[in-house]
């Protein structure tokens, strides 16, 4: 199924593939949406995170659940969303929904520094950052530690709630 990419914003509110987002701006400029089908490189994980903390920050309830419905535009494959707080504490993943509400302590399998620190580090700078690290690819059947590339960066939640970190990571081509 192919998402619809590029829309024109006139209301507050508009509707993508099913979901409503919420949209501050009544301009009429276009809008580019990056879903997870579409990240292949940096600059479109990039745009995929940056884009799911916009809807994030406009009403987060909604937009939880939007990130985990496996057939929306925010999960595809092994790229799926993640957020969590500054000590750890995971809020969300849609990847591995068991990981929620604890802090995971997952380990790069090459190198053993534990991955959270590394995406906290990252996520509490203004303008985000990428984190490399060696993982399994759940999307192959063998388990072999994988280079998969993490984007992270903070957001207010629209609920009024702690300052958290959104990030979502994909496995490159070498």
């Amino acid at each position: 199924m192919s998402y619809l990419k590029t829309f024109v914003i006139s209301t507050t509110f508009l509707s993508l593939a099913g979901i409503t987002i919420a949209c501050g701006n009544r301009s009429g400029r276009t809008l580019e949406i990056t879903t997870a089908r579409q990240v292949e490189d940096q600059q479109s994980l990039k745009n995929f995170v940056l884009d799911a903390r916009y809807h994030a920050e406009k009403n987060y309830a909604q937009a939880i659940e939007d990130f985990r419905d496996e057939n929306g535009p925010w999960r595809y494959d092994e790229v799926y969303l993640m957020i969590f707080d500054d000590t750890g504490k995971t809020h969300f993943h849609a990847g591995i929904p068991s990981f929620e509400n604890q802090r995971i302590g997952l380990v790069d399998l090459r190198t053993g520094e534990y991955i959270v620190d590394k995406l906290i580090a990252e996520g509490l700078k203004s303008e985000g950052g990428y984190v490399e690290y060696h993982f399994d690819n759940p999307s192959t059947s063998e388990k072999e530690e994988a280079r998969k590339l993490t984007y992270v960066i903070p957001f207010n939640r629209s609920d009024s709630g702690p300052t958290l970190i959104i990030g979502a990571g994909f496995f490159p081509d070498d």
